[in-house]
């Protein structure tokens, strides 16, 4: 029997019949599915309890931080009172590499945190 010819049987069935087929297939592939998805939260839930995210590791990152952002500022301070609002070549290009440290840094712990 050929794709068509079994297409018009399916055509020639009562309509009650025809709903109990696309009732079979519905409930056939819903089961096939529910069963994907329960094995999918499975699975979640066991890798859940795996996720560490030690958290006293990322405060103590974030003061040294949030201490570099301070010495920056003190450093910064420093230097506007030194030379009358004037930051100095060598002075700025140490905030900036301070600065690019940080980041870093910032850049690291994020890595880590995901």
């Amino acid at each position: 029997m050929n794709f068509k010819d079994f297409i018009v049987k399916l055509q020639g069935l009562e309509e009650k019949q025809k709903k109990i087929i696309i009732w079979i297939i519905v409930g056939i592939l819903a089961t096939i599915m529910g069963f994907f998805w329960i094995k999918s939260v499975i699975y979640r839930i066991e890798y859940m309890g795996e996720v560490n995210l030690n958290l006293p590791e990322l405060e103590n990152n974030l003061e040294t931080f949030q201490n570099g952002f301070n010495d920056i500022e003190s450093e910064k301070v420093k230097d506007e009172i030194a030379d009358d609002s004037i930051i100095e070549a060598e002075s700025k290009e140490e905030i900036e590499s301070q600065i690019k440290k940080l980041q870093e840094k910032l850049d690291q712990i994020e890595e880590n945190n995901q």
